[in-house]
């Protein structure tokens, strides 16, 4: 009986492991198609996805997008330095980032990055806030912030997210 137990609760711990990195997934997947939909701009002769705070979205964004091309771009992925991003053309700022919010805003107005978080610290200076609502992904934008900096993002995304500010 005992077995039986901890092997019930081996099952469901993997499972949730699971479920976590299939919402990881769907989270890269859902980043990347709204790309997109935007006006990210290219640096040189192509597109940096930058990646800081979170190193499985990094690694599955690395593995999903290496070698492929986005507006006949070469895609890097890289995993950035609150320093480094400046060369970024769309920034993921993790839960785990250290990036202040100073620095986040200045390189939105100046650079034009897209930027993309799941923390809800950064919902107020991101662009597009992911949210997990259960087993679900759902994304808001900030088009107040959008629309400050003079970017633009598709009126079918607008009508995709859960909420539009």
């Amino acid at each position: 009986m005992k077995l039986i137990l901890i092997l019930l609760n081996w099952v469901f711990v993997f499972s949730m492991a699971r479920a976590e990195a299939d919402l990881k997934s769907i989270e890269c997947a859902l980043a990347y198609r709204i790309m997109h939909f935007t006006d990210v701009r290219a640096v040189g002769n192509q597109f940096n996805l930058c990646v800081n705070g979170d190193n499985e979205i990094f690694k599955l964004l690395n593995s999903q997008l290496k070698g492929k091309k986005f507006k006949d771009k070469d895609i890097r992925v890289l995993n950035v330095k609150n320093y480094e991003i400046s060369g970024c053309s769309f920034l993921y700022i993790g839960r785990e980032s250290n990036i202040s919010e100073d620095v986040i805003n200045k390189e939105i107005s100046n650079s034009k990055i897209i930027v993309v978080s799941s923390s809800p610290l950064r919902k107020n200076h991101t662009l597009i806030f992911f949210k997990q609502n259960k087993d679900k992904i759902e994304f808001s934008v900030n088009k107040t912030l959008l629309d400050n900096n003079k970017m633009s993002i598709s009126s079918k995304v607008l009508r995709l997210a859960s909420e539009v500010y």
